[in-house]
């Protein structure tokens, strides 16, 4: 049997978060059983159960841009936009593919979606490696 449809409301609501118009739980209300999340302090778990559309919602920079803006005008915390971003990733109704920065968004996205102790992990390796090279 197949996974039901979005309907146009859950099509919208999925692009009102990727331009972070509404919040996670929102979106997961307003989907109505079609997803699950679950976010740990060291883990995020995504359950979808629809049926992907076609064409996908949209992602572009600009989306990434938006998101960074207001991290930085504080309207967003450091977790909330690496959730956000971890979203994006997961959520296979999300789609960048065939853009010109189809790479560089899912680069950026990586990115912001590493847990705090991720990024605490490479930033270490980033300066064992700086330090390494400054000694050779």
């Amino acid at each position: 049997m197949m996974p039901p449809a979005l309907t146009s409301l859950e099509l919208e609501a999925l692009a009102q978060f990727a331009h972070l118009e509404i919040r996670l739980e929102d979106l997961v209300e307003r989907l109505d059983g079609k997803l699950t999340v679950r976010i740990e302090p060291w883990r995020r778990e995504v359950s979808c159960t629809f049926s992907l559309p076609d064409p996908g919602v949209r992602i572009e920079l600009s989306h990434i841009q938006n998101a960074l803006q207001r991290e930085s005008r504080g309207l967003l915390r450091e977790r909330e936009l690496g959730d956000w971003a971890a979203m994006i990733l997961m959520i296979d109704a999300y789609d960048w593919s065939g853009s010109l920065d189809e790479d560089r968004i899912a680069e950026e996205l990586n990115e912001l979606a590493l847990l705090p102790a991720e990024r605490n992990m490479i930033a270490v390796i980033d300066y064992k490696a700086s330090a390494r090279k400054v000694l050779l």
